[in-house]
């Protein structure tokens, strides 16, 4: 999902407890069949349905096109120095960038739809969306650690080790987030 799915939520949380439709996932006998008054009620959003609204994927894919030119430019090895230190820093460094520029973007996207969703009359300031701005962050953090060539792989770099800490990393990512998201069912 996008980040914009994520934000939407955010602002429906601030109101009431979210649904499906919220996050783009409204099922089809939710929809009103022609003669009935009312549709049926709304189903709150899964733990997966909120999993995947938490990747903010074209940040993300945008940070994985970014990394393979980097990657890419950079100094290959060589016999006497097979691991240069600006292949792992340079990655690192992209990551935090990646990171805090999800949690930024979200911030920012929710303040702007909240702005268009309040009362003039009332002046009180947004909230500040913690549980998803946490959660879209940490499952970012998780994707970066967790692909292929990652930078932790390659801190590692020790046989097996160089797969199974980028794997932990991931679904310690999903376990996290996936904790975030039982308070995103809820109103904030």
């Amino acid at each position: 999902m996008s980040s914009s799915s994520l934000t939407t939520l955010a602002v429906a949380r601030d109101f009431r407890a979210p649904t499906k439709r919220d996050i783009g996932k409204a099922a089809p006998e939710q929809q009103k069949k022609p003669g009935e008054q009312e549709p049926p009620p709304e189903k709150p959003p899964s733990i997966p349905d909120l999993l995947v609204t938490l990747l903010p994927t074209g940040i993300v894919a945008g940070y994985s096109a970014v990394i393979t030119v980097v990657v890419g430019i950079l100094p290959d090895p060589t016999p006497s120095q097979t691991d240069p230190p600006e292949h792992l820093l340079s990655r690192f460094v992209l990551l935090g960038a990646m990171v805090l520029f999800v949690a930024g973007w979200t911030w920012q996207d929710y303040r702007t739809k909240a702005a268009e969703t309040r009362d003039p009359a009332k002046p009180e300031p947004p909230r500040t969306p913690w549980p998803e701005i946490v959660g879209a962050s940490v499952i970012a953090a998780g994707w970066g650690l967790a692909t292929p060539g990652s930078p932790l792989a390659d801190a590692v770099n020790a046989g097996y080790s160089e797969v199974f800490w980028p794997l932990l990393a991931g679904f310690f990512a999903i376990g996290i987030a996936g904790w975030i998201s039982t308070k995103l069912r809820v109103k904030a």
